[in-house]
């Protein structure tokens, strides 16, 4: 969906690329500070949390919740990659 979005973008000249790309980054970088372990918002939470309570996470909690993290993630991927499919091979537009 992004290359077709893209190509399209092109068409209408330099200036509508380069605000398609800023999107895309600035998007990336707020969903990048979502609360969820594996990402960079997941660990400023940890940091918050150590230090408001002025202990550190237990190493085994850490480990689970990135696990379930990266498992959203995946999950969010598949998803994804099914949505473009579903797209490609004409199931809606």
């Amino acid at each position: 969906a992004i290359t077709d979005i893209t190509s399209k973008a092109v068409d209408y000249g330099a200036a509508v690329l380069l605000a398609l790309v800023a999107l895309i980054s600035v998007n990336l970088g707020l969903i990048n500070l979502f609360p969820i372990p594996a990402l960079d918002g997941g660990h400023i939470a940890f940091n918050l949390f150590e230090l408001i309570f002025r202990r550190p996470v237990p190493k085994r909690v850490f480990v689970n919740a990135s696990y379930v993290g990266m498992g959203i993630l995946a999950l969010l991927m598949i998803f994804t990659v099914l949505n473009d499919f579903a797209r490609i091979l004409g199931f809606y537009k």
